[in-house]
């Protein structure tokens, strides 16, 4: 079997894997859960690592491999958490507090997405 043919033969029940798994996590959007495990397959058949292997064995590769890569993309997450209680405490108003110390939320730049 050829790569398209594989990919057409999983490629709903892959849709409805990567459907389940979006509703859980906003990590990456639906169409970057599914090229990521496309690619993902792409390089697992051009290995020769599942030829002669079993839908379900496929698929749940794919499914491990997105669910790894979301992982590790949000372990990868760079965040400062910012307690405005331990703030206000100091007797500052809140709108000031808030803009001296913005909360930054850089994810793309330290996963190596950017």
């Amino acid at each position: 079997m050829n790569f398209d043919e594989l990919v057409k033969k999983i490629y709903p029940k892959l849709s409805r894997i990567i459907a389940k798994m979006w509703t859980k996590t906003s990590v990456f959007d639906r169409e970057d859960m599914l090229s990521e495990a496309l690619v993902f397959l792409w390089s697992q058949w051009n290995g020769g690592k599942i030829q002669n292997k079993t839908e379900s064995f496929i698929l749940q590769g794919c499914y491990f491999h997105i669910k790894n890569s979301a992982r590790k993309t949000f372990n990868a997450r760079e965040t400062r958490w910012l307690s405005l209680d331990a703030q206000l405490d100091g007797g500052g108003v809140l709108e000031d507090i808030i803009e001296q110390e913005p909360i930054v939320y850089d994810t793309l730049d330290h996963a190596g997405y950017a």
